[in-house]
């Protein structure tokens, strides 16, 4: 079989197929389908070409032309993939896909993700993942000729740049091409370019912004602990902001838009678990419900209070209720994360949406995530959730946070209704970045969600404690901070533990590792054994290079 690679020669996979019997060609050449290369080759592997394979060519290669693409697909199709995986901080790794048309779209053959090393630089991390599809290359090569290596669709999504985008990062490239990549934001930051990704991988929620580089979200969430009094509504507004919460949602529906006033198929609540059981969705939803009348004075409040009021809707007409009092974002709950319609509605708003994950699978998330992109909403967060009341905290799989967030390439958070603030401060460790968590005035009081929500000063512990896991988190770093300065002085140094004379021998009587730390480091104690002293020592003097005897 004649193969012609398209792209600069490669040694390692020119010896791997000319070791099994086929000829190999390598061609950094605009292809055009009359070409006497074309007409040569049997198969057409693409590795680091600089152009895209027209299709009159592909039409010549059906099943038979490939590509090798430093990236993990979908994820940052296109230019630079490697430099775009740290800069927008989505998965890294290799992918083998069939050429179609288009840029790097083609089903899948075979691809590996990895974790890249903070010490690694754009040049090392390149490198390494260019050893790694080459080796990959050689374990699928045989069953992709032989056609029998299975090809899967790319998933939904993803990401994809142009050289253009990258032209903004020529300052960039060049100042972080051999610097870590730990420190690649950072230097981002003092670029134009960088500064506007930065900004576009964070949301705005009225005056908070979302993010990784931000405090955690906390959000109160009322729901029907209201108990049908508009004052008690109030003052758990009240409550939510004394207590640091940073926005407070209720939700819009009624039991009419929710269900259907009937009893039994489905319609009865009949088990003995649950908060609910013995009655009806109906009823439930009636009693649970916050009057939309109520909307106005509870965001007004909200407002003067500092905190961002908002709502969740259930169908259109919830949602054109709240564009009407210009709502700055819009929450799904889990048990409509699946319901299109609607999330296409709220999504044409703009606006940015918080959705519940609860239930959901990961094709079902990914149908909703593409809904709501297609719509025209970009700044999307999903919600880890456990839709059980009150959940475990064995079923909250919080794991489940980084791959979220790598994966549909969103900020996640998590809406808790484990008892306590334990799952919460767990998930902030994870990269969560918003938090939910039904709100009280008092759990004793009763009401529909009373009894798995936070009382005020639970939620006053979730906020302060919620702000210093995420200071806590940092960046990856090794050596000293700057608070730790003053206690190297503590470490312990090798010192003379009694007065010596010149020309004595040092031993195990005369010197040792204590405290303080001005003394030359414990790892050279055997340097000095049985070294003679240089003059004559004091006890209690640190130990330095001069105090040796130049004679040994």
């Amino acid at each position: 079989m004649n193969i012609l690679i398209l792209g600069p020669e490669r040694s390692a996979i020119k010896s791997f197929i000319s070791s099994i019997g086929d000829t190999v060609r390598f061609t950094e050449d605009k292809l055009t389908a009359n070409s006497k290369q074309v007409e040569w080759s049997d198969f057409l592997i693409s590795y680091g070409y600089r152009y895209i394979v027209k299709t009159d060519v592909l039409d010549l290669f059906p099943q038979k032309a490939i590509n090798l693409h430093i990236s993990y697909l979908p994820w940052n199709r296109g230019a630079d993939p490697n430099l775009w995986s740290f800069l927008d901080d989505t998965p890294k790794g290799v992918t083998i896909h069939y050429l179609e048309k288009g840029l790097d779209t083609g089903a899948i053959l075979a691809q590996k993700e990895i974790v890249h090393h903070p010490d690694d630089t754009l040049r090392t991390s390149y490198e390494r993942l260019a050893e790694i599809i080459e080796l990959l290359f050689i374990q699928v090569w045989p069953d992709i000729r032989a056609g029998r290596q299975k090809a899967i669709p790319q998933p939904q999504g993803g990401t994809s740049h142009r050289l253009r985008d990258s032209k903004a990062y020529e300052q960039l490239l060049t100042q972080a091409w051999d610097t870590p990549v730990a420190d690649l934001i950072g230097i981002a930051k003092t670029t134009k370019a960088g500064r506007a990704v930065i900004k576009k991988n964070e949301i705005k929620v009225g005056d908070r912004i979302i993010g990784r580089d931000h405090p955690p979200f906390i959000i109160a969430e009322m729901s029907g602990n209201h108990n049908q009094s508009l004052d008690r509504a109030l003052e758990i507004v009240e409550a939510a902001a004394r207590a640091g919460a940073h926005a407070l949602k209720i939700q819009t529906y009624t039991a009419e838009t929710m269900t259907l006033d009937m009893e039994g198929n489905g319609f009865s609540i009949d088990d003995p678990d649950s908060l609910w059981n013995g009655t009806t969705l109906y009823k439930l939803y009636q009693q649970a419900y916050t009057p939309w009348e109520w909307h106005q004075p509870i965001f007004d409040r909200c407002r003067e209070l500092g905190i961002i009021g908002f709502s969740t809707p259930f169908d259109d007409t919830a949602v054109d209720f709240l564009e009407s009092l210009k709502t700055p974002a819009y929450k799904i709950a889990s048990f409509e994360n699946t319901d299109l319609p609607l999330i296409r509605r709220v999504a044409a708003t703009g606006k940015p949406m918080i959705i519940s994950t609860g239930m959901a699978t990961q094709a079902e998330l990914d149908e909703t995530v593409r809904t709501v992109r297609e719509a025209g909403c970009h700044d999307l967060v999903l919600l880890k959730c456990t839709s059980s009341y009150p959940a475990t905290p064995e079923e909250s799989h919080l794991r489940t946070l980084p791959h979220m967030r790598d994966h549909f390439n969103v900020e996640v958070g998590l809406s808790d209704h484990t008892l306590g603030i334990g799952a919460a401060l767990a998930g902030i460790s994870l990269g969560a970045t918003v938090i939910e968590k039904h709100f009280t005035l008092c759990r004793a009081d009763g009401g529909v969600d009373s009894a798995f929500s936070l009382e005020p000063d639970e939620m006053k512990s979730l906020v302060e404690e919620s702000l210093r896991g995420w200071q806590a988190l940092g960046e990856i770093r090794y050596g000293q901070t700057k608070g730790e300065k003053k206690s190297l002085q503590f470490r312990r140094s090798l010192y003379v533990t009694r007065d010596m004379d010149a020309g004595e021998e040092f031993s195990k009587d005369n010197f040792r590792a204590i405290r303080p730390g001005f003394g030359l480091s414990p790892k050279y104690y055997e340097t000095f054994l049985g070294k003679r002293a240089g003059k004559n020592i004091k006890k209690g003097t640190p130990l330095s290079w001069d105090l040796l005897s130049d004679k040994g």
